[in-house]
This record gives structure tokens, C-alpha cells and sequence, in this order.
């Protein structure tokens, strides 16, 4: 009897440790597993390290705040995400966090405040849906990562200079991205799809709106239909910024290749280059500005009925060097990728990507796959020699992808 009475006291004593609740202050190091419930707002000024498996839930809109001090370590696996449900969500603010394999339901994530150090949040193999990925001030380290802008306005807002984004994809929101900076690569950017006979206001009006001076957005696809892929707007917006060998689809939408609303001549203007739009008006600058665009060749126009409209380039005019010397326009679009009709509308479920059916990685190839240069393609060798030197076999290829041969 004595035995039995211990091995339940025992057993009660287990499942309450796997169960816990938080909120308030904590200031002393803590290790989280099992059901974690946040019913308060916590301010976190110690070191949390969550473990593989653990599920958190927010309660009430509650958020994790992670102030100096703080590290909110979040170090899920493949086997054994870490899950977290909302609605709620956690931020730096003087503190770091950093998630590896964390699935996030109505969760946002985000960076406020500005430490003397970089950057204060890291996220690698999570997916984030229905919330936001919002980072101000300190750079930022992204890598194989989802988010769906859900009912939200974007999936990401304000990525800052010095920040490394790389093999993500972005889907959905009024705008998908906003503010990018640093450096933006081997992503995925794929816009609301618009209902038959719906008026595209009520949906994505620009894939990436807003550019951070010097960012270099490169190897990226975007796809679907909105007003901009890429819409630079401000005095210093997209100041000397490189805009390289991506692939912008937009489906015959209302909208542009790229738009630009810029307020005055820029000496150090956006570079354009290697890059495929189909299906598009490729450049349009609304504002004509002069210089916006500093240099722009060695692009390839497929089904895109106008290269140019209202770009101003004082000291270049179209077929010179830096004004589409190089560039190639090509009518059949069938003739240029792989399979251009795939991945618009986004071809996944929210489902599919939290439970982990379809990882990021997975969509990554499935989209690239798709926009690889279908032999024969104009797109094979015809990219500057300039940036030969990034592909393996010393001849670059336009487009986002790479022809591996």
C-alpha cells in the first residue's frame, strides 16, 4: 500500500511538472518542456532554454518581452518541433531570441530595440502563420523560414541594413514585405491571390515595399499579381541598392515588374541586372524620376508587353551600356522556364506547413525547380560577366535560378 501511495505522489508530481504557467518577471535562468501556458505578460531578463517538443500557449494576447539580460532560446528539432499557439506573441526588446525549429500559430516574432550588438534575433527551420515578422534597428539572421501574413498587413516588416535573410518564403498580406535591408536571398515572395472579377486594392498591393539603402535583393522569386514586385519609395530608399538575377512573375496582373516612387535624383540609384520579369510591365517609375535607376542590363523580358515607362536616366539612353545593351526580350514564356504556371495561388495549407507534411525546404525546391531554365532557354549564359565569378561553372545564367550542369 505504502508502495502505491508513493508511485502515485510520484506520478501527480511528474504531470505537474510537465505542465507549468508563466507570467511576470523572471530574472533567474529557467529550462521550459512540457505544456508551458503564458497567462501574463512576461518580461524575461535571465536565460530561458525551451526544449525540443515543448508546447507553449498564449493566453489572453499575452507576450514575452525579452529585455537586457534575456535570452528566450527556443531549440526544437525536425523530430520534435517546438510548438506555440496563440493569439500572442514575443519580442527583443535589449534582450536576444533565438528559435530553431519552431512552429508559431497566431504568434508574431519581432526585434524593437536598439542594442549596441547584433543581431538579437536569430530564426532557422521555423514556420510562423497567421502573425507577423516585424525586426526595426538591429540586423537580423533568417534562414529556411515560413511566414504567412494571415489577416495580417505583412508577413515581414522592416527587415534592417546588415540583416541576412536567406531561403525563406513569404506569403500573403495587403503588402507581403516591407523595409527590406541587408542582404535578402534565395527567397520565395507570393502575393494574396486575387478572386475573379476582385479589385486588387483588396488585396496584395506590392510583394517588397520599400528598399533600405546598399540592401542587395538577389537569387529571390516573386509571384502573383500585385501593383509592384519591388516599390522603392522616399528620399533615401533603395539608395545604391543591387537588385540581381531574381525571377518576378506577375502573372498579367495590374501591375509592374517595378515601381518607383522616389522625391529626388538619386547619384547612387538602384542597379537592376540578370534579372527575368514575365508576364509584366517590366521598369515603371510613376514619378520619372531622374537617376532612380543608376544601371539596368542584362535582364530578359518574357511576355512583357514594355520594358521601360517613365524611367529617366540622364546620362544613358535605351541600348547603350547600362540601359539594356545587353538585355533580350522573349515572347513564349513556355519557352523560357520549366513550368511557369505553378505556385500561384500558394499550393500548400497552413495545415501542411505547421504539422510539418511540407517543410520550407521542400517548397524551396518545388518553386525553383519550376523556374529553372528549360534547356535551350534564352535565360542559359546570357547574365553579365560581371557576376559570373558566384556561379559554378563561370557563366551566369538570368533569373533566379542557376542552371546546375
Amino acid at each position: 500500500m505504502l508502495r502505491c501511495i508513493i508511485l502515485c505522489v510520484l506520478l501527480v508530481a511528474a504531470q505537474a511538472a510537465e505542465k507549468s504557467e508563466k507570467s511576470g518577471l523572471i530574472a533567474k535562468p529557467e529550462n521550459w518542456s512540457g505544456e508551458v501556458a503564458i497567462t501574463g505578460e512576461v518580461e524575461l531578463r535571465a536565460e530561458v532554454t525551451v526544449e525540443a517538443g515543448t508546447v507553449i500557449t498564449f493566453q489572453s494576447k499575452f507576450g514575452i518581452a525579452v529585455k537586457g539580460g534575456g535570452h528566450f532560446r527556443g531549440q526544437g528539432s525536425a523530430e520534435k518541433p517546438i510548438r506555440m499557439t496563440g493569439p500572442g506573441g514575443m519580442g527583443a526588446n535589449g534582450g536576444r531570441i533565438s528559435l530553431a525549429f519552431c512552429r508559431l500559430s497566431q504568434v508574431g516574432v519581432g526585434s524593437w530595440y536598439l542594442q549596441g550588438e547584433g543581431p538579437n534575433l536569430r530564426l532557422e527551420d521555423c514556420v510562423i502563420v497567421d502573425a507577423q515578422l516585424a525586426c526595426y534597428n538591429n540586423p537580423v539572421e533568417v534562414r529556411r523560414t515560413f511566414v504567412d501574413a494571415g489577416r495580417n498587413k505583412y508577413a515581414v516588416v522592416e527587415i534592417p541594413p546588415g540583416s541576412q535573410v536567406s531561403d525563406c518564403v513569404f506569403s500573403g498580406g495587403a503588402w507581403v514585405s516591407k523595409a527590406l535591408g541587408g542582404t535578402i536571398s534565395g527567397c520565395v515572395f507570393i502575393s494574396q491571390a486575387v478572386p475573379e472579377g476582385a479589385s486588387q486594392n483588396d488585396f496584395t498591393h506590392e510583394h517588397i515595399c520599400g528598399v533600405h539603402p546598399k540592401a542587395r535583393i538577389e537569387r529571390n522569386i516573386l509571384v502573383g499579381r500585385s501593383y509592384a514586385a519591388v516599390m522603392s519609395i522616399g528620399r533615401h530608399n533603395g539608395e545604391g541598392a543591387l537588385i540581381r538575377n531574381n525571377t518576378i512573375d506577375m502573372r498579367n496582373g495590374k501591375g509592374s515588374g517595378h515601381m518607383f516612387h522616389l522625391t529626388e535624383p538619386k547619384a547612387k540609384g538602384l542597379v537592376l541586372r540578370n534579372n527575368l520579369f514575365m508576364r509584366c510591365v517590366g521598369i515603371h517609375d510613376e514619378e520619372k524620376t531622374p537617376d532612380a535607376i543608376a544601371s539596368t542590363d542584362y535582364n530578359l523580358f518574357a511576355d512583357a508587353p514594355v520594358r521601360h515607362k517613365g524611367v529617366v536616366m540622364s546620362a544613358r539612353k535605351p541600348g547603350e551600356a547600362g540601359c539594356e545593351q545587353h538585355s533580350l526580350e522573349a515572347a513564349a514564356i513556355g519557352a523560357v522556364c520549366v513550368d511557369p504556371e505553378f505556385g500561384y495561388p500558394f499550393p500548400y495549407s497552413m495545415e501542411q506547413m505547421l504539422d510539418g507534411s511540407i517543410t520550407v525546404t521542400a517548397v524551396l525546391q518545388r518553386y525553383r525547380s519550376a523556374y529553372a531554365p528549360k534547356p535551350g532557354s534564352p535565360l542559359i549564359d546570357a547574365g553579365s560577366p560581371e557576376d559570373a565569378k558566384d556561379a559554378a561553372d563561370g557563366r551566369c545564367d538570368i533569373g533566379a535560378v542557376e542552371l546546375v550542369r
